[in-house]
């Protein structure tokens, strides 16, 4: 049985993941506060192949620590997919500020990059080696013509780069990265207006893109339907 690792994992796309991962594979289910997660616990309780661990993706003592408790554990599937939208009153060019910027861009593309370098031997040594990140049709540069979100837009298209980083190192050794865009969908980040619900979007990505990985180009950015996105 594979092994996923899912950041991110007690709400939203996040849950949805581990849902669905959880009927075939073992899933290590991370989130800031285990406790407090109450749909993930309920989860677990109805499937034995759930794990849970605490994470806060923004403390690197966190991060190496669960890796050193991690060890000798083989990871096929390590998913990265916690993510912040930051304060929506200062995401606009005119009223941006350092902090706001600095703390998005640390837990939206700091965050994942420190989190695939710790778990970077743990994901060598599975059968699928796979690092999948979570990312955003707004961090396209290509498909920017509306502006705003300015935050948010930086830091997936810094997530960007730092998977690209992720697969040139990794590629020796037989990784698999790949970038995803979601797309507009209906969680607490997307809103209830959103397009797609968590089913749809997360049974997109797994189905037309994480499970085909050996028919796509490592490195590449891909939306739900499988289809190629533009930087």
């Amino acid at each position: 049985m594979h092994t996923a690792l899912v950041t991110g994992a007690s709400r939203g796309m996040g849950l949805e993941f581990v849902r669905q991962l959880s009927t075939s594979w073992k899933v290590i289910a991370t989130c800031r506060e285990p406790s407090q997660a109450t749909e993930l616990l309920d989860l677990q309780s109805k499937c034995s192949n759930i794990t849970i661990e605490p994470l806060n993706v923004d403390d690197q003592e966190q991060i190496l620590g669960l890796a050193t408790k991690l060890a000798g554990t083989s990871i096929d599937l390590l998913l990265l997919n916690a993510a912040m939208k930051g304060n929506m009153e200062r995401q606009h060019f005119g009223n941006l500020g350092t902090e706001d910027i600095l703390q998005v861009l640390h837990t939206n593309a700091v965050a994942p990059l420190m989190i695939a370098q710790a778990f970077a031997e743990h994901v060598k040594s599975s059968q699928r080696k796979q690092i999948v990140c979570v990312s955003s049709g707004v961090g396209s540069i290509a498909d920017n013509t509306s502006g705003g979100m300015t935050q948010y837009r930086m830091s997936k298209a810094a997530l960007n780069m730092a998977m690209q980083e992720v697969k040139v190192k990794l590629k020796d050794s037989g990784v698999h990265v790949l970038c995803l865009v979601p797309g507009w969908v209906r969680t607490d980040m997307g809103g209830p207006k959103a397009r797609l619900s968590p089913e749809e979007a997360v049974e997109g990505m797994l189905n037309q893109v994480v499970h085909k990985y050996e028919t796509l180009v490592s490195g590449g950015l891909y939306d739900y339907a499988g289809k190629s996105f533009p930087w």
